[in-house]
C-alpha cells in the first residue's frame, strides 16, 4: 500500500500492486509505461504532480502542468 496525505475526500489509500509500485518509485523525468486500461497510471501520475508540486522548495519559478483530453477529465 502507498501512504500519501489525504488532500481531499477523493483522495484514499491504494493498494497497488508490484508494477504499480514500480512506476510509483521510479524517479525519471520520462516514463513510458504501455499498460491496459484502468491499470492506474493517470491515477498514480495525478498523485506525482500534485505532490511534487506542493513540496516543491526552490528559488525559481516552478512550472508543472496536467494536460487531459476534456475540461471534466483534468478536473
Amino acid at each position: 500500500m502507498i501512504l500519501t496525505p489525504n488532500l481531499t475526500p477523493k483522495w484514499t489509500d491504494l493498494n497497488h500492486h508490484d508494477e504499480q509500485y514500480k512506476l510509483w518509485r521510479c524517479s525519471k523525468r520520462f516514463i513510458v509505461n504501455p499498460s491496459g486500461r484502468r491499470s492506474g497510471k493517470t491515477e498514480i501520475a495525478k498523485r506525482k504532480l500534485i505532490l511534487r508540486a506542493i513540496t516543491f522548495k526552490v528559488a525559481t519559478n516552478g512550472r508543472f502542468v496536467l494536460a487531459a483530453p476534456t475540461y471534466a477529465q483534468a478536473k
